[in-house]
């Protein structure tokens, strides 16, 4: 496994190198990936661009132009070269050697061949079968027209390089001419087939799911949309956008692990808002690194914090009051720039001092990432715009990851209706671009999900009780249950109910006021926690108490109400599979009565 993490190094340089290349063939090969970006920008595959293979056990090393992975056809090897109609008719060709004066080329088809060949041989010795899916080669000529190309007199090259291994400069419809050198294969490819080739190629891109027993049917590959982010963006400031449940952590976790298996060198930092997710995110990427054998690096080589953690350490640091507002100042005056990349998860919970500081800890041609989902902004001080915190969040600034992994159709269905009944807060909401407004979000879930609702004359009783029937009777684990309360006050009272009917050890509860080290979600074990303190986890079982606490009575402004209705959102977007809604009787008006009424519609 060591020598299959140093085997394939991908490494990405879109827009690391465009602007400093000074090898005229580099710069050709740079322009033909931005070309070939640009025609397949609506087809869900992934160009890589210089992936580096190293001798090792073969002869000679091998470096390719450009590999692109199609997932319903193959691999296709893009051998780029920068040969233009005169340098062709010029060139000598003397069995399978071009020579252009006293220089020396080798001729692409065989160069291309050869990769081809020994990339085929380094996957079937890793899976000591045929291979799961077609590896095959084209030859790209950005600077060669296929009209020019048919008007060569140089017939030895025609010979050579025949035209149906070739794309050409101009040439339209290029999905389809990609896709048709890989179909030169009579074999279908099947979904699993280029998952298995995915992996063998790209070990470190698989991605334990959080809060879940580790095994291998339980990781997660990312698929071609969350893949291709990790070598879209390695400089400059961008917005990662997507709803709940659609992969922003994910997609974070694996550029920070790919960033620093590329760039040993660099110095990176993930930033999140909770205690709870910082320490998710510590245990995300060391099951990576332990799955996938990567001895290179360790835990200790990302620097994982939260912004209160962020800040204490920087005002300990300059000697100054550990405070946003005077460390923010502090360094808007004096940059401190230590970081090659900072990624940003949760980014809708930062206010904007904490904008100042990432900014002023970013090095020169850094990469900054934020993660963030506008409907999830749940805190005071956040009702911020981009522009208001000196980023531009438009264009090519901005992804977004339209679908929902964790939330079966029946779940968000419910949870984004439960907004819609607030028209000024998706009016609000559609003003930030948000995805979930703009009616981007598609769950890629098979499942439906299930949807329950139950008042109870004493919620923590009826609570602890329903618990009890779904460990007892339905077998479900402890460790797949979470119950969110509506108050932090709340947490010690379902603790003390529920330690009545199940054993006190298969509990954990936390909340804002819990000790630091007390912040973190066990895997075998039941969790207790406010609305608030869930967001970013997830499980399989989620138990919303208290909905008809909400509003909450010391919200008397229509902005406030609007907050608590994105914290109700934040809490049932947590469940993967079924979501139990609960509150007391008597309570049937505010957001119990929209939420009974939802959970009435979707289950009919």
């Amino acid at each position: 496994m060591e020598e299959l993490n140093r085997l394939i190094k991908m490494i990405d340089k879109e827009y690391e190198d465009i602007n400093r290349v000074e090898d005229p063939n580099k710069k050709v090969e740079v322009d033909a990936f931005n070309r070939l970006s640009e025609n397949l920008k609506n087809v869900p595959s992934i160009l890589y661009f210089n992936p580096y293979i190293p001798p090792q056990r073969f002869t000679s090393e091998i470096e390719f132009d450009i590999l692109w992975l199609y997932p319903k056809a193959g691999l296709l090897i893009i051998e780029v070269k920068a040969w233009d109609k005169e340098f062709i008719e010029n060139l000598e060709i003397r069995g399978e050697r071009f020579f252009f004066g006293n220089r020396s080329f080798r001729n692409p088809v065989i160069e291309a061949k050869r990769f081809k060949d020994k990339l085929m041989d380094f996957i079937k010795r890793k899976l000591d079968r045929e291979l799961p899916a077609p590896v095959e080669y084209v030859i790209y000529f950005p600077k060669l027209s296929r009209k020019e190309y048919r008007a060569l007199s140089n017939t030895v090259f025609k010979e050579r390089v025949p035209e149906d291994s070739c794309i050409f400069k101009n040439d339209r419809r290029i999905a389809e001419k990609l896709i048709a050198r890989l179909r030169l294969h009579q074999f279908t490819v099947d979904e699993e087939g280029v998952i298995k080739l995915r992996r063998i190629l790209f070990p470190g891109l698989r991605v334990a799911k959080l809060n879940f027993k580790v095994s291998e049917e339980e990781i997660t590959l990312m698929d071609v949309y969350q893949e291709g982010l990790l070598y879209k963006h390695s400089r400059g400031i961008t917005i990662l956008r997507g709803a709940a449940g659609s992969g922003k952590t994910v997609v974070l976790i694996g550029k920070a692990i790919q960033e620093k298996f590329e760039h040993p060198e660099k110095r990176i930092l993930f930033l999140t808002y909770t205690n709870s997710l910082a320490n998710e995110i510590k245990a995300g990427i060391k099951r990576v690194l332990e799955l996938e054998e990567i001895e290179e690096l360790s835990l200790e080589d990302f620097e994982i914090l939260t912004v209160d953690s962020l800040i204490s350490n920087l005002a300990e640091e300059f000697d100054i009051e550990n405070d946003r507002h005077k460390v923010a100042e502090f360094l808007r005056e004096k940059p401190f720039p230590v970081y090659d990349v900072i990624l940003c998860d949760e980014s809708q919970d930062f206010t904007p001092e904490v904008f100042t500081v990432v900014k002023a800890l970013l090095k020169e041609n850094g990469l900054l990432i934020f993660g963030i989902d506008e409907t999830q902004r749940i805190y005071d001080g956040t009702d911020w715009r981009w522009k208001d915190v000196g980023i531009e969040a438009s264009g090519r600034n901005v992804t977004i990851l339209r679908r929902s992994y964790r939330n079966p159709g029946k779940i968000v269905r419910l949870a984004v209706e439960f907004l819609k009944r607030d028209p000024h807060l998706i009016k609000e909401l559609k003003e930030l671009d948000s995805v979930v407004a703009n009616g981007e979000i598609e769950s890629v879930r098979e499942d439906e999900g299930k949807l329950e609702f139950y008042e109870f004359e004493n919620e923590f009783i009826g609570v602890a009780e329903l618990v009890g029937k779904l460990v007892k009777v339905e077998g479900i684990h402890y460790g797949d249950i979470f119950i969110l309360t509506a108050f932090k006050n709340q947490v010690k009272d379902f603790f003390n109910a529920l330690s009545k009917k199940i054993p006190e050890v298969k509990l954990h509860a936390f909340s804002a006021e819990s000790k630091k080290e007390e912040k973190f979600v066990p895997e075998d074990k039941l969790v207790i926690m406010p609305y608030k303190s869930s967001k970013g986890l997830e499980r399989g079982v989620v138990i919303v108490t208290g909905v008809g606490h909400l509003p909450y009575t010391s919200s008397k402004k229509v902005k406030e109400i609007r907050r608590d209705r994105r914290t109700l959102y934040v809490a049932m977007t947590r469940a993967q599979k079924r979501l139990i809604i609960t509150s007391f009787k008597g309570r049937d008006n505010g957001f119990a009565k929209e939420i009974k009424e939802l959970v009435e519609e979707f289950s009919r």
